[in-house]
């Protein structure tokens, strides 16, 4: 019976792997059906802006592709291959030979699969857009990557006699904002807002239960963006006397009023939705396809412009609330501390008073603020310690010993021990008994002049002031 349990619990472990990886492969492959299914529908709404033969100025299923193996790893660029020989033999009905576009389709997926090993191991690209550094390098890469596809393409087209060579540089040039536009505007979209999920997905750890946080809260004026989106395309299709003046441009104020107010993440959903409603406006009012060239070549511009836009909008938020946070921090620091603590400006003018620190000297609550503290050092010490400060607020790091006397409320005098800055940072502290000392200007200046061997060592009662 013994032998038997044990055996049990040997083959438990096995069996457990085994559902775990089956578990595994049945959601990759899952994830793998809706990408592949997107492609198609992306590849057949392409079809409708197709200007030569083969090349369009609008390819999003490049930017689900990328995205992709961004998210997922270079390993998944042979699904790639499938799925564009599949599309291309299936969707726009390429009457090449089987083999080349098989070649074709290979090329595709290596070159992509290049790139994503590229940025995910060698540049330590962050598939979140954490910075402008991934902003830049992913702009970077595109465009690259773009421009290798554009001439390999059309040059094996013009070869095969499906272009003609009067038409390969505009063939090149509209490939090649084809792939770039449709890598930005779907790219950063779906890595940011659908790849983490996909991920958990396929790791078993996505919890559909709890509430997730995938999109920021709607924005309080999302409605009047996207009046103002439908306004300028039926501005710029819908009203043919208003052409020479070409209101298209003006869909630059929705994408650049959603990369100022919501950062990269409403920069990378707002060129998506502008494009596609951009797209599909052109379907609506039956816009010749070159005018649909020229719009894509401004959505190129546009896309650039609001992703680095808002990751700069973006990493202003992140440093105000990192300061606000310092600052609360700093704050509780202050007045929890038993020490009082007084914050200077520059010209020695109080500007915050810890909780201990008017009590220090018998002054109410917030008496000081305002007020000079020079207006509160004894006559005899203020000839020395005016210059003093000013040495200190004009060189950062300097460490100085020094001893002056401070007015108490009553009228009598406390002695100021130990002064020390750190940073533009002046921490004086008070000694709190009424023990009388004879000031020795003298000795403050050898302390001055042996300020880097002196050890500062903060009285038990202590009060700092501290210069902002």
């Amino acid at each position: 019976m013994l032998k038997s349990s044990d055996s049990g619990q040997n083959k438990n472990p096995s069996l457990f792997f085994s559902r775990t990886k089956f578990s595994l492969v049945l959601r990759t492959a899952l994830v793998l059906v809706v990408y592949i299914v997107a492609f198609f529908i992306l590849d057949w709404l392409t079809l409708n802006f197709e200007s030569l033969p083969n090349v369009v100025a609008w390819y999003p299923p490049s930017g689900l592709s990328f995205a992709l193996l961004l998210a997922l790893g270079g390993g998944f660029a042979p699904i790639l291959a499938i799925t564009s020989f599949i599309s291309n033999f299936f969707v726009y009905k390429v009457s090449a030979q089987v083999g080349p576009l098989i070649i074709w389709s290979i090329v595709v997926s290596v070159i992509y699969g290049l790139a994503t090993v590229f940025l995910r191991r060698r540049v330590r690209f962050d598939p979140q857009l954490k910075n402008m550094r991934d902003v830049v390098w992913l702009i970077v890469t595109s465009a690259s990557v773009s421009a290798i596809l554009s001439v390999l393409a059309v040059h094996a087209s013009v070869s095969s006699g499906i272009l003609s060579l009067a038409d390969q540089v505009i063939a090149i040039f509209t490939w090649w904002i084809g792939e770039t536009v449709g890598v930005l505007i779907m790219t950063p979209f779906l890595l940011i807002y659908v790849m983490p999920s996909v991920k958990q997905f396929i790791d078993g750890t996505l919890n559909l239960s709890a509430k997730q946080k995938l999109f920021p809260p709607r924005p309080k004026n999302m409605v009047e963006r996207a009046i103002t989106l439908l306004i300028v395309l039926y501005l710029a299709y819908g009203v043919p006397a208003l052409k020479p003046l070409e209101p298209i441009y003006l869909i630059a104020i929705p994408l650049i009023w959603i990369s100022l107010d919501d950062g990269i993440k409403g920069a990378s959903a707002g060129i998506t939705i502008v494009s596609f409603a951009t797209m599909g406006a052109l379907w609506v009012f039956h816009v010749e396809s070159n005018q649909g060239d020229d719009v894509q070549l401004l959505m190129l511009v546009l896309s650039i412009a609001s992703l680095v836009m808002g990751m700069i909008r973006t990493e202003q938020l992140q440093a105000g609330k990192e300061l606000g946070e310092s600052e609360k921090r700093f704050r509780a620091l202050i007045e929890n501390s038993a020490d009082a603590i007084t914050l200077l400006d520059s010209n020695g003018v109080s500007v915050y008073d810890s909780p201990a620190a008017p009590g220090m000297l018998g002054y109410g609550p917030d008496e000081l603020i305002g007020q000079n503290i020079f207006m509160l050092l004894h006559p005899d010490d203020l000839t020395y310690i005016q210059p003093l400060f000013q040495s200190l607020v004009e060189a950062p790091g300097t460490r100085l010993n020094s001893t002056f006397r401070i007015r108490h409320k009553n009228g009598s005098w406390r002695w100021i021990e130990s002064v020390e800055q750190l940073w533009r940072i002046i921490a004086i502290s008070l000694n709190a008994g009424r023990q009388k000392r004879r000031f020795d200007p003298a000795l403050m200046n050898s302390r001055l002049s042996m300020n880097s061997r002196v050890p500062w060592q903060k009285p038990t009662n202590s009060m700092q002031f501290l210069i902002l």
